[in-house]
Protein backbone atom coordinates (compact mmCIF):
# COMPACT_ATOMS: atom_id res chain seq x y z
CA UNK A 1 0.00 0.00 0.00
CA UNK A 2 1.31 3.33 -0.93
CA UNK A 3 1.82 5.97 2.12
CA UNK A 4 0.04 9.30 2.32
CA UNK A 5 2.29 12.37 2.45
CA UNK A 6 1.13 12.64 5.84
CA UNK A 7 2.32 9.36 6.40
CA UNK A 8 5.73 9.99 5.14
CA UNK A 9 5.73 12.99 7.33
CA UNK A 10 5.32 11.39 10.45
CA UNK A 11 8.12 8.29 9.59
CA UNK A 12 10.34 10.63 8.39
CA UNK A 13 10.15 12.93 11.83
CA UNK A 14 11.31 9.34 14.09
CA UNK A 15 14.81 8.88 14.99
CA UNK A 16 16.54 8.56 11.26
CA UNK A 17 13.46 8.65 9.19
CA UNK A 18 14.39 8.41 5.39
CA UNK A 19 12.33 8.17 2.20
CA UNK A 20 14.05 7.20 -1.08
CA UNK A 21 11.27 9.11 -3.59
CA UNK A 22 10.92 7.83 -7.29
CA UNK A 23 9.27 11.53 -7.49
CA UNK A 24 8.98 11.22 -10.99
CA UNK A 25 7.35 8.75 -12.64
CA UNK A 26 6.85 6.79 -15.70
CA UNK A 27 10.09 5.81 -16.36
CA UNK A 28 10.59 2.14 -15.60
CA UNK A 29 8.11 -0.61 -15.20
CA UNK A 30 9.25 -1.76 -11.60
CA UNK A 31 9.57 2.08 -10.15
CA UNK A 32 9.60 1.90 -6.16
CA UNK A 33 9.86 4.52 -3.67
CA UNK A 34 11.26 3.28 0.35
CA UNK A 35 10.69 4.36 3.82
CA UNK A 36 11.51 3.58 7.01
CA UNK A 37 12.75 4.58 10.77
CA UNK A 38 13.55 3.19 13.76
CA UNK A 39 16.94 1.73 13.43
CA UNK A 40 18.29 -1.34 15.31
CA UNK A 41 21.93 0.04 14.27
CA UNK A 42 23.89 2.85 12.60
CA UNK A 43 27.40 2.97 11.15
CA UNK A 44 29.16 6.23 10.98
CA UNK A 45 32.50 7.16 10.28
CA UNK A 46 35.03 10.21 10.24
CA UNK A 47 38.42 9.45 8.72
CA UNK A 48 39.68 6.53 10.18
CA UNK A 49 37.21 6.06 13.28
CA UNK A 50 34.14 4.36 12.88
CA UNK A 51 30.97 4.31 15.48
CA UNK A 52 28.69 1.64 15.63
CA UNK A 53 25.59 2.66 17.50
CA UNK A 54 23.11 0.09 18.86
CA UNK A 55 19.94 0.31 20.75
CA UNK A 56 21.55 1.68 24.02
CA UNK A 57 25.50 1.30 23.25
CA UNK A 58 27.86 3.20 20.88
CA UNK A 59 30.89 1.47 20.02
CA UNK A 60 34.02 3.66 18.49
CA UNK A 61 37.38 1.53 16.45
CA UNK A 62 39.75 2.17 13.65
CA UNK A 63 38.54 0.36 10.41
CA UNK A 64 37.94 1.39 6.53
CA UNK A 65 33.94 1.79 6.84
CA UNK A 66 33.79 0.04 3.35
CA UNK A 67 35.27 -3.28 5.31
CA UNK A 68 32.92 -3.15 8.71
CA UNK A 69 29.53 -2.51 5.98
CA UNK A 70 30.83 -5.56 4.08
CA UNK A 71 31.15 -7.01 7.62
CA UNK A 72 27.66 -6.05 8.81
CA UNK A 73 25.87 -7.23 5.57
CA UNK A 74 26.78 -10.73 5.33
CA UNK A 75 26.17 -10.43 8.82
CA UNK A 76 22.96 -9.52 8.31
CA UNK A 77 22.55 -11.77 4.81
CA UNK A 78 18.99 -13.28 4.24
CA UNK A 79 16.88 -11.35 6.31
CA UNK A 80 14.10 -8.64 5.47
CA UNK A 81 15.39 -4.96 5.45
CA UNK A 82 18.35 -3.42 4.80
CA UNK A 83 20.55 -0.04 5.39
CA UNK A 84 19.62 3.34 4.13
CA UNK A 85 21.89 6.42 4.45
CA UNK A 86 24.41 8.45 2.44
CA UNK A 87 28.43 7.53 1.23
CA UNK A 88 29.88 10.96 1.16
CA UNK A 89 32.41 12.19 -1.76
CA UNK A 90 34.82 12.24 1.06
CA UNK A 91 34.77 8.44 1.24
CA UNK A 92 37.02 8.53 -1.67
CA UNK A 93 39.97 8.35 0.29
CA UNK A 94 39.05 4.60 1.60
CA UNK A 95 39.23 4.29 -2.40
CA UNK A 96 42.63 5.62 -3.56
CA UNK A 97 45.26 6.72 -1.92
CA UNK A 98 44.54 10.56 -1.53
CA UNK A 99 45.40 13.13 0.91
CA UNK A 100 42.85 15.16 3.31
CA UNK A 101 43.28 18.95 2.15
CA UNK A 102 39.90 20.43 1.86
CA UNK A 103 38.49 22.07 5.21
CA UNK A 104 35.13 20.02 6.26
CA UNK A 105 33.03 23.01 6.93
CA UNK A 106 29.79 20.93 7.72
CA UNK A 107 30.99 18.26 9.97
CA UNK A 108 28.94 15.42 9.16
CA UNK A 109 29.72 12.01 9.55
CA UNK A 110 31.79 10.75 5.85
CA UNK A 111 29.60 7.63 5.86
CA UNK A 112 26.10 7.10 7.38
CA UNK A 113 24.06 4.18 7.00
CA UNK A 114 20.87 3.02 9.04
CA UNK A 115 20.32 -0.32 9.72
CA UNK A 116 16.33 -1.44 9.49
CA UNK A 117 14.71 -4.68 10.45
CA UNK A 118 12.10 -3.53 8.08
CA UNK A 119 11.97 -1.27 5.10
CA UNK A 120 9.16 -0.10 3.28
CA UNK A 121 8.81 -0.83 -0.45
CA UNK A 122 5.84 0.71 -2.81
CA UNK A 123 4.55 2.53 -5.91
CA UNK A 124 5.00 6.05 -5.95
CA UNK A 125 2.65 6.39 -8.72
CA UNK A 126 -0.63 6.77 -6.42
CA UNK A 127 1.36 9.38 -4.56
CA UNK A 128 -0.83 12.10 -6.35
CA UNK A 129 -2.91 14.61 -4.91
CA UNK A 130 -3.71 18.16 -5.21
CA UNK A 131 -1.17 20.08 -7.56
CA UNK A 132 -1.48 23.59 -6.65
CA UNK A 133 -0.99 22.85 -2.87
CA UNK A 134 3.37 24.02 -3.13
CA UNK A 135 2.84 27.66 -4.05
CA UNK A 136 4.72 28.36 -7.06
CA UNK A 137 7.73 30.99 -7.10
CA UNK A 138 8.61 34.14 -8.80
CA UNK A 139 11.64 33.61 -11.06
CA UNK A 140 15.03 35.05 -9.35
CA UNK A 141 18.16 36.27 -11.48
CA UNK A 142 20.20 34.13 -10.52
CA UNK A 143 23.56 35.96 -11.74
CA UNK A 144 22.85 39.54 -10.33
CA UNK A 145 22.13 38.53 -6.56
CA UNK A 146 23.79 34.68 -5.75
CA UNK A 147 23.82 33.47 -2.05
CA UNK A 148 26.44 33.51 -0.17
CA UNK A 149 29.16 31.07 -1.30
CA UNK A 150 32.56 29.33 -0.70
CA UNK A 151 34.31 30.89 -3.33
CA UNK A 152 34.05 34.75 -4.81
CA UNK A 153 33.34 35.04 -8.68
CA UNK A 154 36.81 36.12 -9.25
CA UNK A 155 38.34 32.88 -7.27
CA UNK A 156 36.01 30.49 -9.13
CA UNK A 157 37.10 31.67 -12.54
CA UNK A 158 40.71 31.57 -11.13
CA UNK A 159 40.14 28.15 -10.59
CA UNK A 160 38.45 27.22 -13.86
CA UNK A 161 41.47 28.98 -15.35
CA UNK A 162 43.90 26.83 -12.90
CA UNK A 163 41.91 23.30 -14.24
CA UNK A 164 41.97 24.85 -17.63
CA UNK A 165 46.33 24.68 -17.09
CA UNK A 166 46.27 21.33 -16.16
CA UNK A 167 44.10 20.34 -19.34
CA UNK A 168 46.37 22.36 -21.11
CA UNK A 169 49.24 20.48 -20.03
CA UNK A 170 48.12 16.91 -20.44
CA UNK A 171 47.37 15.92 -16.79
CA UNK A 172 43.67 16.04 -17.43
CA UNK A 173 40.99 15.49 -19.73
CA UNK A 174 38.36 17.20 -17.84
CA UNK A 175 37.37 18.13 -14.49
CA UNK A 176 34.60 18.67 -12.33
CA UNK A 177 34.15 21.67 -10.12
CA UNK A 178 31.78 23.05 -8.00
CA UNK A 179 30.75 26.05 -5.35
CA UNK A 180 28.94 26.35 -2.19
CA UNK A 181 26.10 28.06 -1.73
CA UNK A 182 24.20 29.13 1.79
CA UNK A 183 20.74 30.46 2.39
CA UNK A 184 19.01 30.31 5.99
CA UNK A 185 15.62 28.25 6.75
CA UNK A 186 13.39 29.12 8.87
CA UNK A 187 10.30 26.51 7.99
CA UNK A 188 10.45 22.88 8.40
CA UNK A 189 12.83 21.04 6.11
CA UNK A 190 9.85 18.35 5.27
CA UNK A 191 7.87 21.21 4.30
CA UNK A 192 11.29 22.36 2.29
CA UNK A 193 11.57 18.86 0.77
CA UNK A 194 8.27 19.11 -0.56
CA UNK A 195 8.90 22.22 -2.27
CA UNK A 196 11.77 21.01 -3.84
CA UNK A 197 10.25 17.94 -5.24
CA UNK A 198 7.43 19.72 -6.54
CA UNK A 199 9.14 21.95 -8.50
CA UNK A 200 12.22 19.64 -9.11
CA UNK A 201 11.09 16.60 -9.44
CA UNK A 202 13.55 13.79 -9.91
CA UNK A 203 13.91 9.57 -10.33
CA UNK A 204 16.41 8.99 -7.37
CA UNK A 205 15.01 11.75 -5.05
CA UNK A 206 15.17 11.22 -0.90
CA UNK A 207 15.09 12.83 2.75
CA UNK A 208 16.95 11.66 5.38
CA UNK A 209 16.60 12.61 8.76
CA UNK A 210 20.26 12.56 10.49
CA UNK A 211 20.23 13.49 14.33
CA UNK A 212 22.64 16.78 13.66
CA UNK A 213 21.05 17.70 9.75
CA UNK A 214 18.92 16.88 7.32
CA UNK A 215 19.35 15.79 3.73
CA UNK A 216 17.75 16.93 0.59
CA UNK A 217 18.19 15.42 -2.41
CA UNK A 218 16.34 15.65 -5.96
CA UNK A 219 18.90 14.04 -7.56
CA UNK A 220 18.04 13.26 -11.43
CA UNK A 221 21.24 10.50 -11.77
CA UNK A 222 21.75 7.07 -10.89
CA UNK A 223 25.24 5.97 -9.40
CA UNK A 224 24.62 2.32 -9.22
CA UNK A 225 21.76 -0.07 -9.24
CA UNK A 226 23.32 -4.05 -8.77
CA UNK A 227 20.07 -7.13 -8.80
CA UNK A 228 21.33 -9.88 -6.63
CA UNK A 229 18.97 -12.51 -8.77
CA UNK A 230 20.63 -11.85 -12.36
CA UNK A 231 23.82 -9.75 -10.93
CA UNK A 232 22.97 -7.04 -12.94
CA UNK A 233 24.75 -4.43 -12.61
CA UNK A 234 23.21 -0.73 -14.30
CA UNK A 235 25.38 2.87 -14.01
CA UNK A 236 23.29 5.89 -16.11
CA UNK A 237 25.95 8.54 -16.23
CA UNK A 238 24.91 12.40 -16.87
CA UNK A 239 26.87 14.69 -18.98
CA UNK A 240 25.12 17.63 -21.23
CA UNK A 241 22.38 19.75 -20.08
CA UNK A 242 20.24 22.49 -21.41
CA UNK A 243 17.05 24.46 -19.60
CA UNK A 244 13.86 23.93 -20.98
CA UNK A 245 12.15 26.52 -23.11
CA UNK A 246 9.87 29.13 -22.37
CA UNK A 247 7.68 28.07 -25.61
CA UNK A 248 7.42 24.56 -27.35
CA UNK A 249 9.74 25.85 -30.54
CA UNK A 250 12.29 27.13 -27.95
CA UNK A 251 11.51 23.64 -26.07
CA UNK A 252 12.37 21.79 -29.19
CA UNK A 253 15.21 24.34 -30.13
CA UNK A 254 17.08 24.12 -27.16
CA UNK A 255 17.09 20.10 -27.06
CA UNK A 256 17.98 19.92 -30.89
CA UNK A 257 20.94 22.30 -30.00
CA UNK A 258 21.97 20.06 -26.78
CA UNK A 259 21.84 16.76 -28.84
CA UNK A 260 24.06 18.94 -31.87
CA UNK A 261 26.32 19.59 -28.70
CA UNK A 262 29.87 18.12 -29.82
CA UNK A 263 31.51 19.25 -26.75
CA UNK A 264 28.62 17.95 -24.63
CA UNK A 265 28.67 14.79 -26.33
CA UNK A 266 32.67 14.37 -26.18
CA UNK A 267 32.20 15.14 -22.39
CA UNK A 268 29.30 12.15 -21.97
CA UNK A 269 31.53 9.82 -23.90
CA UNK A 270 34.76 10.32 -21.81
CA UNK A 271 32.73 9.47 -18.97
CA UNK A 272 30.73 6.24 -20.33
CA UNK A 273 34.82 5.00 -21.16
CA UNK A 274 35.39 5.88 -17.65
CA UNK A 275 32.81 3.62 -16.24
CA UNK A 276 32.84 1.26 -18.75
CA UNK A 277 36.81 0.68 -17.48
CA UNK A 278 35.26 0.95 -13.97
CA UNK A 279 32.72 -1.49 -13.74
CA UNK A 280 35.49 -3.85 -16.06
CA UNK A 281 37.10 -4.69 -12.20
CA UNK A 282 34.54 -6.43 -11.25
CA UNK A 283 32.12 -7.75 -14.17
CA UNK A 284 32.23 -10.60 -16.02
CA UNK A 285 34.43 -10.53 -19.06
CA UNK A 286 32.87 -9.51 -21.87
CA UNK A 287 29.78 -8.30 -19.91
CA UNK A 288 30.26 -4.20 -19.96
CA UNK A 289 27.86 -3.33 -22.52
CA UNK A 290 26.88 0.30 -23.47
CA UNK A 291 23.04 -0.01 -23.97
CA UNK A 292 22.43 4.05 -24.09
CA UNK A 293 25.37 6.77 -25.29
CA UNK A 294 24.46 10.40 -24.92
CA UNK A 295 20.82 10.40 -25.52
CA UNK A 296 18.43 12.93 -24.83
CA UNK A 297 16.72 13.18 -21.24
CA UNK A 298 13.86 15.22 -20.68
CA UNK A 299 13.27 16.14 -17.19
CA UNK A 300 10.24 19.32 -16.00
CA UNK A 301 12.63 21.99 -16.19
CA UNK A 302 16.13 20.52 -17.81
CA UNK A 303 17.13 18.39 -21.14
CA UNK A 304 20.00 16.28 -20.04
CA UNK A 305 22.57 13.75 -21.88
CA UNK A 306 22.21 10.50 -20.04
CA UNK A 307 23.94 7.32 -20.80
CA UNK A 308 23.57 3.86 -19.52
CA UNK A 309 26.03 0.97 -19.14
CA UNK A 310 25.05 -2.52 -18.09
CA UNK A 311 27.25 -5.36 -17.19
CA UNK A 312 27.05 -8.37 -14.77
CA UNK A 313 28.53 -8.54 -11.43
CA UNK A 314 31.53 -11.47 -11.53
CA UNK A 315 30.33 -14.42 -8.65
CA UNK A 316 33.29 -13.59 -6.63
CA UNK A 317 32.33 -10.21 -5.81
CA UNK A 318 29.69 -8.60 -3.91
CA UNK A 319 27.66 -4.69 -3.80
CA UNK A 320 30.70 -3.39 -1.77
CA UNK A 321 33.31 -4.30 -4.23
CA UNK A 322 30.93 -3.14 -6.74
CA UNK A 323 31.33 0.20 -4.98
CA UNK A 324 35.01 0.20 -4.35
CA UNK A 325 35.63 -0.28 -7.90
CA UNK A 326 33.53 2.86 -9.03
CA UNK A 327 32.91 5.12 -5.99
CA UNK A 328 32.77 8.17 -6.51
CA UNK A 329 30.83 8.07 -9.66
CA UNK A 330 33.25 9.47 -12.82
CA UNK A 331 30.30 12.08 -13.91
CA UNK A 332 31.43 14.07 -11.22
CA UNK A 333 34.94 13.60 -10.97
CA UNK A 334 36.41 14.17 -14.34
CA UNK A 335 38.93 11.79 -16.11
CA UNK A 336 41.56 10.48 -15.65
CA UNK A 337 39.69 10.56 -12.07
CA UNK A 338 42.06 9.95 -9.73
CA UNK A 339 44.26 13.00 -11.10
CA UNK A 340 40.72 15.31 -11.30
CA UNK A 341 40.08 14.10 -7.52
CA UNK A 342 43.18 15.68 -6.49
CA UNK A 343 42.78 18.52 -8.59
CA UNK A 344 39.21 18.87 -6.90
CA UNK A 345 40.99 19.12 -3.36
CA UNK A 346 43.24 21.49 -4.73
CA UNK A 347 41.12 24.10 -6.43
CA UNK A 348 37.80 23.61 -4.08
CA UNK A 349 38.74 25.35 -0.72
CA UNK A 350 36.12 23.04 1.24
CA UNK A 351 35.63 19.41 1.26
CA UNK A 352 32.75 18.28 -0.33
CA UNK A 353 30.80 16.10 1.87
CA UNK A 354 27.54 14.63 0.83
CA UNK A 355 27.36 16.42 -2.19
CA UNK A 356 28.81 14.38 -5.51
CA UNK A 357 28.84 11.27 -3.67
CA UNK A 358 25.71 8.64 -2.98
CA UNK A 359 22.36 8.43 -1.32
CA UNK A 360 20.54 5.18 -1.60
CA UNK A 361 20.25 1.39 0.34
CA UNK A 362 22.03 -1.70 0.62
CA UNK A 363 19.51 -4.33 0.41
CA UNK A 364 20.25 -7.43 2.92
CA UNK A 365 19.71 -9.86 -0.33
CA UNK A 366 22.25 -8.02 -1.45
CA UNK A 367 20.82 -5.52 -3.70
CA UNK A 368 21.68 -1.86 -4.19
CA UNK A 369 20.54 1.22 -5.44
CA UNK A 370 22.43 4.43 -5.07
CA UNK A 371 21.81 8.26 -6.87
CA UNK A 372 24.66 10.47 -7.73
CA UNK A 373 23.87 13.59 -4.85
CA UNK A 374 23.32 16.24 -6.78
CA UNK A 375 21.13 18.86 -6.57
CA UNK A 376 21.13 18.02 -2.96
CA UNK A 377 21.04 20.45 0.37
CA UNK A 378 22.16 19.75 3.88
CA UNK A 379 20.35 21.62 6.47
CA UNK A 380 21.63 22.00 9.67
CA UNK A 381 21.77 24.55 12.45
CA UNK A 382 19.36 26.65 10.26
CA UNK A 383 20.81 26.83 7.49
CA UNK A 384 20.92 25.36 4.09
CA UNK A 385 24.15 24.52 2.29
CA UNK A 386 23.84 23.20 -1.08
CA UNK A 387 26.64 22.93 -4.37
CA UNK A 388 26.42 23.47 -8.02
CA UNK A 389 29.24 22.37 -10.64
CA UNK A 390 29.97 21.74 -14.15
CA UNK A 391 32.44 19.60 -16.32
CA UNK A 392 35.90 21.78 -17.24
CA UNK A 393 36.89 20.76 -20.56
CA UNK A 394 39.52 22.74 -22.97
CA UNK A 395 37.19 24.76 -24.56
CA UNK A 396 35.59 26.09 -21.01
CA UNK A 397 35.03 29.88 -20.48
CA UNK A 398 35.61 30.77 -17.02
CA UNK A 399 32.96 33.28 -17.18
CA UNK A 400 30.26 31.15 -18.86
CA UNK A 401 30.82 28.48 -15.39
CA UNK A 402 30.94 30.53 -13.11
CA UNK A 403 27.15 31.27 -14.02
CA UNK A 404 26.12 28.23 -14.91
CA UNK A 405 26.99 27.29 -11.64
CA UNK A 406 24.35 29.86 -10.48
CA UNK A 407 21.51 28.63 -12.53
CA UNK A 408 22.13 25.18 -11.92
CA UNK A 409 21.74 26.15 -7.55
CA UNK A 410 18.94 28.25 -8.48
CA UNK A 411 16.24 25.70 -8.53
CA UNK A 412 17.54 24.16 -5.04
CA UNK A 413 17.69 28.10 -3.95
CA UNK A 414 14.03 28.95 -5.00
CA UNK A 415 12.41 25.74 -3.04
CA UNK A 416 14.53 26.74 -0.13
CA UNK A 417 14.03 30.37 0.09
CA UNK A 418 10.19 31.06 -0.95
CA UNK A 419 7.57 30.31 0.48
CA UNK A 420 6.65 27.10 2.09
CA UNK A 421 3.55 25.25 2.41
CA UNK A 422 2.32 24.50 6.46
CA UNK A 423 -0.30 22.57 7.86
CA UNK A 424 -2.52 20.25 6.22
CA UNK A 425 -1.86 21.61 2.69
CA UNK A 426 1.44 20.45 3.25
CA UNK A 427 0.12 17.04 2.83
CA UNK A 428 -1.03 17.55 -0.52
CA UNK A 429 1.71 17.06 -3.20
CA UNK A 430 2.11 15.74 -6.62
CA UNK A 431 3.93 13.19 -8.60
CA UNK A 432 4.63 14.30 -12.10
CA UNK A 433 5.11 11.84 -14.59
CA UNK A 434 6.72 11.78 -17.78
Amino acid sequence: MTPTVRDLRTICAKPYGFWLDTALTGRAPDEASYCGAEPFLVLRSYGDTVELWTRGSTNRFTASPFAVLRDLLRQHRGRSGGAAGYLAYDLKRHVERLPKTAIDELGLPECHLAFYERIDRFDPRPLSIETDSVPRHSPLDDTADPPPSNFTRDAYEAAVTRALDYIAAGDIYQVNLSQRFKVPLSGDTFDAYLCLRQDNPAPFAAFLRLPEADILSASPERFLRLDPLSRRIETRPIKGTRPRGRTPSEDAALAAELLASEKDRAENIMIVDLERNDLGRVAEVGSVRVTELAALETFPGVFHLTSQIVASLREDRDAVDLLLATFPGGSITGAPKIRAMEIIDELEPTARGVYTGAIGYFGFDGSLDLNIAIRTAVVRDGVAHFQAGGGIVADSVPALEYEETLHKASAIRRALTNSRPTGDRADAVAVPQR
